[in-house]
């Protein structure tokens, strides 16, 4: 199975995709950068509301 990762916002967003991929790779899964190719797609984004940007 290949997997693609597409990852919006911030630094912590791309750590946080890598520790997908890594996951995803001990599990017998390989990441890809073409959507084209891929069998399945993680998309990791967030959203930032006022109060917590506060903190």
């Amino acid at each position: 199975m290949k997997v693609f990762i597409y990852t919006l916002g911030c630094k912590v967003n791309e750590v946080d995709s890598e520790l997908y991929a890594q996951e995803m790779r001990l599990l017998g899964a390989e990441t890809t950068t073409a959507l084209t190719e891929a069998d399945a797609v993680i998309v990791n984004s967030c959203s930032v509301t006022n109060r917590a940007q506060a903190q």
